[in-house]
């Protein structure tokens, strides 16, 4: 049986271990979670000024390569406008310009019979079986005055880029078309030169920009056709809707109406390989949007890895308090087991001297 002097050391020690737990590890827990919470929080703010960073360089990208396709037509409308009736000297540059500039597929200049010119003419150039050809896109076989890329930048006076189409008839192949107007000092329309990116070009040089397998990209036009997307099942064949619907994704279908509608935004979105961050960016110069997925478990690595370590050492500390405790309360009680040790020995001590006093 334990003596009376134990039981009291037994008790001692175990409110010693409960008090000192009880303050030292909430207390522990509550600054560790404090931590935390601060630190993920900035690591989120700063994974999401990544991920913009990636975003807006990826819009440069898109936007410079467009600018590097269109640029020309801009000097070829200049050329013609200070000289009009010589407008056939301007032919060799667009010719020469798409020699030059491997992202071009095609040029035209087309003139408006109603303007001062009174010309019904379109000769178009473009790449073919690795040289420059030329063709001539006339009514009524190319009837190029009821095409968007002309009839609607004559309607605005501005340059524009098409909504994607099958160039029948033309190019024969699926592109969108840049048109710039002519505009005479008089103020009136003269017609338009064009510059033709083919949309297959295109949707390379976007999906070059994803490099790793921590996300893709995809391009929209304004009515929501996938100009570039990584699954060939859908790239230039299907809308951003279909795609929602196939892989049965809500919030990828209201990302998708926000996009076409030229509102940017960040989605949380479920694919069947995991969590995604949706970016959407509008670009002004086409009407177009690009999405840009972004994994979560790869955006989010370092933050995933700071939890981890953060319960490691959560975990780590509350066993040190706990071995620290039990070293005290082992030490005290030994201590304690002293002190009744001596004070035992001394009343048997003043015990056994009374006996043989007289």
């Amino acid at each position: 049986m334990l003596s009376k002097s134990s039981f009291k050391i037994n008790n001692i020690q175990k409110k010693i271990v409960f008090y000192i737990v009880a303050i030292t590890v909430p207390m522990f827990i509550v600054s560790l979670y404090l931590i935390q919470e601060f630190v993920s929080s900035e690591l989120t703010k700063s994974e999401y000024r990544q991920a913009q960073l990636i975003n807006l360089n990826t819009l440069k990208n898109i936007e410079g390569f467009l600018n590097k396709t269109s640029a020309f037509t801009v000097k070829a409308a200049t050329m013609i406008e200070s000289d009009p009736e010589n407008y056939q000297k301007m032919l060799p540059f667009l010719k020469e310009n798409i020699k030059k500039n491997p992202s071009v597929f095609g040029s035209a200049l087309a003139l408006d019979p109603g303007s001062s010119l009174r010309k019904l003419y379109c000769k178009y150039y473009y790449r073919a079986d690795d040289s420059i050809r030329e063709k001539w896109l006339m009514p009524p076989k190319y009837d190029y005055l009821h095409s968007a890329w002309y009839y609607k930048v004559k309607q605005s006076g501005k340059p524009a880029w098409s909504e994607p189409y099958f160039d029948k008839g033309g190019g024969e192949v699926y592109m969108s078309t840049y048109s710039y107007p002519i505009i005479d000092l008089h103020k009136h329309f003269l017609g338009v030169v064009t510059a033709d990116v083919e949309l297959n070009t295109l949707s390379r040089k976007i999906q070059q920009l994803a490099k790793d397998k921590s996300g893709h990209i995809f391009l929209v036009s304004k009515s929501g056709f996938l100009l570039s997307h990584p699954n060939r099942k859908f790239n230039l064949k299907q809308t951003i809707f279909k795609y929602a619907d196939f892989i049965g994704s809500k919030e990828l279908k209201k990302a998708a109406e926000d996009m076409v509608h030229g509102k940017s935004g960040i989605y949380s979105i479920s694919l069947p390989d995991g969590k995604y961050t949706l970016y959407t960016m509008y670009i002004n110069q086409t009407a177009w949007s690009i999405g840009i997925f972004l994994k979560n478990s790869v955006l989010f690595e370092p933050l995933s890895k700071l939890k981890t370590y953060l319960l490691l050492i959560m975990f780590a500390g509350i066993m040190l308090i706990l071995i620290m405790v039990l070293i005290v309360s082992n030490q005290l009680r030994k201590n304690v087991a002293r002190e009744e040790k001596i004070k035992n020995e001394f009343i048997l001590a003043s015990r056994i001297q009374q006996q043989f006093l007289p």
